[in-house]
Parts: C-alpha cells; structure tokens; sequence
C-alpha cells in the first residue's frame, strides 16, 4: 500500500477517527473518503494489521516473563522506598533507598514460575507446605543453573 491511502491507515491509527485521517492523507472531502476507505478490503485490512502488531508490542513475551519472574527470586530486582532523614535541629531530608524484594515476593515469584513450568501442581499435591516449600525453591534454583 502506498501514496494517500498509507498515510490514511497511518492517521486512522492516531487518531480513530476516518475523517481527520482522510483530511490528514490530503483527500478533498474527507468524511466521504473517509467512510469509502473503511469499507476498502485492503485498507481495512492494513489497518487490523497494523492494530495488531502495536498490541502483540503491548504484550509481555514469555520469555520477559520468565526472566523477570526469575530475577524476582534470586533478589535482582530492587523497590524503591523513600524514607525521612533527620539532618538536625529539626530538619529532614527524603533519601531514597534501593530494598531488595521482601522473601514473601520472592517466594510468590517462585510459585509463579513453578506453575508455569507446570511443576507447582506435582509439588501441591504432597499438601505439605514444608515439602511445597523446599520444592519451590529447589525447583527454581536448579532451573537458574540449568
């Protein structure tokens, strides 16, 4: 697709709006061209495309998730807290600090990756929490080796 019509698809990707994109393509009576340009196969088929690549751009890939969740257990990933500092006679400061991710987020990151790995349900099903537990971390650790 070139010339008018892909900048049509490009406006009408901005702004949702047939009209203002006919205009912004440089047609002379933008509603109607505007409204003709939707019901076009080719048109209306570059626009889904295109709807479609910005949202799989959108979405957090496996493996992101995966790396993530991993970095999340082995204590990588810092929050921010912002805490007072007294500096004296009565002032304060705010400093910021970096905190690794308290054990029960670590934890929970674990689990997470378990279930997706699909290991999580044989380790549940022992109903122990001890052996959960144990197993939990154990599986984790020997996937971030591995």
């Amino acid at each position: 697709m070139q010339g008018r019509r892909k900048k049509f698809v490009d406006a009408y990707i901005m702004s949702g709006q047939a009209a203002e994109a006919a205009r912004v393509a440089g047609y002379k009576s933008p509603a109607r061209e505007g409204y003709r340009l939707l019901k076009n196969p080719e048109v209306r088929s570059a626009i889904d495309e295109r709807l479609t690549e910005i949202d799989s751009e959108k979405i957090l890939k496996q493996q992101q998730l995966l790396e993530f969740l991993s970095a999340v257990v082995r204590g990588e990933v810092k929050d921010e807290t912002a805490l007072t500092k007294m500096t004296g006679k009565g002032c304060s400061e705010i400093v910021c600090v970096e905190l690794r991710s308290p054990t029960r987020e670590r934890i929970r990151a674990a689990e997470l990756l378990l279930k997706i790995q699909g290991a999580f349900n044989k380790a549940e099903e022992s109903n122990d929490i001890n052996t959960l537990f144990v197993s939990t971390l154990e599986a984790v650790w020997k996937n971030q080796t591995a």
